[in-house]
C-alpha cells in the first residue's frame, strides 16, 4: 500500500482518494449489516474526540487537535461518557481521602 501523504485513514491501496460517496456507501452497507444505525461520517470526529478525552488528554488539546477556536465549541460537541465519569470521581474520591 502507498502512504497518502495527506495521512489518510480511509484510502485506495494506490494512496488515492475515495470519492466521498463510495465511503458513504460502503458505511452505510456495513451499518445495514450489523443492524446499527447510519449516523455519518462525523461520529468519526465524536468519537476520536471522546476517546482523547478518555485517554487523559486536555480539552485544550483536544479542541486544538479538532481545530476549534474555542474550547467550549468542543466541550459543546463532546458528551460525558461512564469512563469519564469514572474517572473523574476517582480524582476528586483521591483528592478528598488525602
Amino acid at each position: 500500500m502507498i502512504k497518502n501523504p495527506d495521512n489518510l485513514v480511509i484510502q485506495q491501496t494506490s494512496g488515492n482518494y475515495y470519492v466521498p460517496s463510495v465511503i458513504r456507501e460502503t458505511l452505510v452497507q456495513l451499518c445495514n449489516k450489523a443492524g446499527v444505525e447510519y449516523r455519518g461520517t462525523h461520529v468519526f470526529r465524536h468519537t476520536h474526540a471522546v476517546l482523547l478525552l478518555e485517554s487523559g488528554a486536555s480539552l485544550k488539546y483536544v479542541a486544538a487537535r479538532l481545530g476549534h477556536e474555542k474550547i467550549t465549541t468542543t466541550a459543546d460537541y463532546l458528551h460525558i461518557t461512564e469512563k469519564i465519569e469514572k474517572d473523574e470521581l476517582d480524582k476528586f474520591a483521591a483528592h478528598v481521602l488525602e
